[in-house]
């Protein structure tokens, strides 16, 4: 018997060609084109849609979320950069965890992509929920700028976050992230359903989830 060509390719990809769906579409169509059209579009297409999908929630939290707390920062909108930089760690837990984030998400994330000097209940309680939702703060921390000599120093029991050091800290932090999500098929497969499920912001306003 003459293998076809992409039968061929499909043994190499160490698929058995006479069993499961292979054989049902081989049966059903017969030929060859029909069953490169299966092979891409049951292998070819989703991998490269999940590709895409990731580099889009790579471009989008960087040049949009991120650079937006820079934009502030550099616009002399210090507290609206700590409370961007806030919002942005929650983006990242949700990708990481691959749903809405949670408070335990938040913390996770923290702890495991976020330098020691940042307590992940405390900065939770202090930054996320009562600078966000109250414009106030908690007890934990003095939030500066221009002073990182002093970034991460415990002054009356407060610690200092000097947000040039905290925004450089979250670049780390995502850069690290997305690192994961590429080289992990776990943690690549929940930043997709995150997407999926919840969807993300464009130019254009919500970009399109699956259905």
């Amino acid at each position: 018997m003459r293998w076809p060509r992409r039968l061929l390719l499909l043994r190499e990809y160490g698929r058995n060609p006479f069993s499961g769906k292979t054989m049902a579409y081989l049966t059903t169509f017969g030929n060859e084109s029909h069953l490169a059209k299966w092979f891409f579009d049951s292998l070819v297409r989703p991998k490269k849609m999940n590709q895409d999908i990731i580099g889009y929630i790579k471009n989008v939290l960087y040049d949009k979320a991120f650079l937006d707390i820079k934009k502030a920062s550099s616009g002399n909108s210090k507290m609206g950069a700590f409370i961007l930089a806030s919002c942005f760690i929650n983006y990242m837990a949700g990708f990481l965890c691959g749903r809405k984030a949670t408070r335990q998400d938040y913390k996770h994330f923290v702890s495991n992509y976020l330098p020691p000097i940042y307590n992940p209940s405390k900065l939770y309680k202090d930054l996320r929920c009562a600078l966000v939702h109250n414009y106030s703060e908690g007890g934990s921390y003095w939030f500066k700028d221009s002073n990182p000599g002093l970034h991460g120093k415990v002054i009356d029991g407060r610690t200092i976050v000097n947000l040039e050091n905290f925004i450089h800290d979250l670049e780390n932090a995502f850069n690290k992230l997305m690192g994961d999500i590429q080289s992990d098929p776990l943690k690549k497969q929940k930043a997709i359903d995150r997407y999926n499920s919840v969807g993300i912001l464009c130019a254009g306003g919500i970009a399109p989830k699956k259905t």
